[in-house]
């Protein structure tokens, strides 16, 4: 996975436009980056430097070795889901047991047996 294909599934995984993206930079780190920037680096047209790959780290919130290849990236990608996702599942599971059990559901020793 290349520098730009990163910058892209992290940037739609927040929901962000590149619009949203480079204003995010700009607002953080005083800066003057437009969305054509974060398109040529989402295609790979041009790298982001260093600064940029800093600027991306803090905004992304993501490690900085992520960008510089010091950890697969599909990994990562693939452990940050997990990560994001385990809360909303065990949100989902704890309150449908409340649920069921304020809807008359089985007792305590009901579900335990």
């Amino acid at each position: 996975m290349t520098v730009g294909q990163l910058i892209r599934e992290l940037r739609q995984a927040r929901g962000w436009s590149q619009d949203k993206l480079a204003d995010a930079i700009n607002r953080q780190f005083r800066t003057t980056l437009t969305r054509e920037h974060v398109a040529r680096w989402e295609r790979c047209k041009v790298q982001p430097g260093a600064f940029y790959l800093r600027c991306l780290s803090a905004v992304l919130d993501v490690p900085l070795a992520v960008f510089e290849d010091d950890v697969k990236r599909r990994t990562f990608l693939a452990d940050a889901a997990a990560t994001a996702i385990a809360p909303l599942v065990a949100h989902d599971l704890l309150d449908a047991g409340f649920a069921a059990r304020l809807g008359g559901g089985p007792t305590g020793e009901e579900w335990e047996a």
